[in-house]
């Protein structure tokens, strides 16, 4: 018994198969600046922001409970604001693997109590903008969604 296999390959299957990979989504962590400052100990870290002269964490890996290997971020980490035993100006900036509330008030995190905000974000490099609101990538997965079906349509009807 023989199976016949065509050699005949679409045109435009390697081209789409290049956009598609350059589409797609991985599975690496997110990209963040990360640093942490107390009373101005790091300037590079505190608000205005200079992303020159900061860390940038590519594919940012953090523990995870339970585990003993590190596991990809999928969100970025801004706290803004001072401590509320000694009022210390604190500024952080982090990878976390799950999103936090957003909110401005007295909030709690790690062993220290805060007032201030934490935000987080889910793009590369969100933590270094000076804005407080996160802006949601929804547009970024519609765009390359959209122009992946334009792509495929005009493939299979070349």
């Amino acid at each position: 018994m023989y199976v016949v296999v065509s050699k005949a390959t679409p045109p435009g299957f390697y081209f789409c198969l290049v956009i598609f990979a350059l589409l797609a989504t991985s599975g690496d962590g997110i990209n963040c600046y990360t640093c942490s400052s107390r009373n101005k100990s790091d300037l590079s870290c505190h608000e205005p922001f200079v992303p020159a002269n900061s860390t940038y964490t590519e594919n940012c890996m953090v523990p995870t409970e339970g585990r003993i290997r590190l596991s990809p971020a999928h969100f970025c980490l801004k706290v803004l604001g001072k401590t509320a035993m000694n009022n210390e100006e604190v500024v952080i900036r982090a990878c976390v693997r799950e999103p936090m509330e957003n909110q401005c008030g007295v909030f709690k995190y790690g062993e220290d109590t805060f007032k201030g905000c934490i935000v987080t974000c889910d793009y590369d490099g969100c933590n270094g903008i000076t804005q407080t609101t996160p802006k949601s990538s929804t547009s970024r997965i519609f765009f390359r969604s959209y122009l992946l079906v334009v792509i495929l349509g005009y493939v299979w009807n070349y």
